[in-house]
């Protein structure tokens, strides 16, 4: 069996295995697989268990994982374009180098993940939990990060993406988070546009305090960088 043979016949089975289970309303166990470098463009694996799989270097390319359960798996090199994974599982995953582009990471679970020189131009991570991962490097241009969590994560040298972060701020010494490109802050429950939070901050704190003072620092940082942002351009 050659290689183009061994490929279809990881695919097929995959694809099988999902489809059965499906239809017997339980879901595909490919748990541990080892399916480096198999073509699976455009697969519905929705809801396959998938922890701690080798997926090196796959093509997944249109494909669906939604509510999937990857935990661990090892995504290296892989190509997920367009990729419609909503929901989906990414505790710890590896997906070092791999290309998201305009994939939907809607409320993914991607605590610790290994994201480093991802390319995630325009994906949709809105409401993804990204705590504590490591996002060095990641090509973030036209990527949609509404909601999303980015408590702890490491945004060393990502690209497409102006992030600023303040940590220790106010009464719970939250962090802040400001994403300048889409005039959009988190910070604790706060989530919406610059001069919403402004108005926020107004409303929550008396002018002489301690905490609007504060907060009225970090603003200015932000607008200082949102104009300079637009003069560049």
């Amino acid at each position: 069996m050659n290689r183009k043979e061994k490929n279809k016949f990881y695919k097929d089975v995959c694809v099988w295995l999902a489809e059965h289970a499906r239809k017997n309303g339980t879901y595909a166990n490919l748990r541990g697989a080892k399916l480096r470098g198999v073509d699976l463009r455009g697969a519905n694996l929705c809801n396959a268990d998938l922890r701690s799989a080798n997926l090196c270097d796959v093509d997944l390319s249109g494909g669906a994982l939604c509510r999937a359960d990857l935990g661990g798996a090892i995504l290296i090199n892989t190509d997920l374009r367009d990729v419609v994974a909503q929901g989906a599982n990414l505790r710890n995953v590896d997906l070092c180098n791999a290309d998201l582009r305009g994939a939907v990471l809607r409320d993914v679970i991607a605590q610790g993940a290994d994201l480093r020189y991802v390319n995630l131009c325009n994906a949709d991570l809105r409401y993804a939990d990204l705590r504590h991962a490591d996002l060095s490097g990641a090509d973030l241009q036209g990527a949609n990060l509404s909601g999303a969590d980015l408590q702890g994560t490491v945004l060393q040298n990502i690209r497409g993406k102006n992030i600023l972060t303040f940590a220790g701020v106010g009464s719970e010494k939250r962090v802040t988070h400001y994403i300048v490109e889409d005039s959009f802050v988190k910070c604790g429950c706060f989530e919406g546009a610059l001069g919403a939070f402004c108005a926020e901050i107004k409303k929550g704190h008396k002018r002489d305090s301690l905490h609007y003072k504060q907060y009225t620092i970090v603003v200015v940082g932000f607008y200082k960088q949102m104009h300079l942002l637009r003069k560049n351009k």
